[in-house]
């Protein structure tokens, strides 16, 4: 497993047992202290990161 799955999951899991199941649209920005601990544990080798990117709702989404 790569470093990039690692840090998904950790992301992921931080996530979920701090604010619960969230909704499709529902994301949470992870606090700086959390973020640095993940990326220090799995590196990319590059240490280039693409960071928090807000979910954007589609139009023909509106219904679910």
């Amino acid at each position: 497993m790569e470093n990039k799955a690692f840090r998904h999951h950790a992301y992921k899991m931080y996530t979920r047992i701090r604010h619960g199941v969230l909704r499709r649209f529902d994301r949470r920005p992870l606090p700086v202290c959390v973020h640095g601990e993940i990326t220090d544990a799995w590196p990319e080798a590059d240490h280039v990161y693409v960071g928090f990117q807000m979910a954007l709702r589609a139009a023909t989404d509106d219904n679910s």
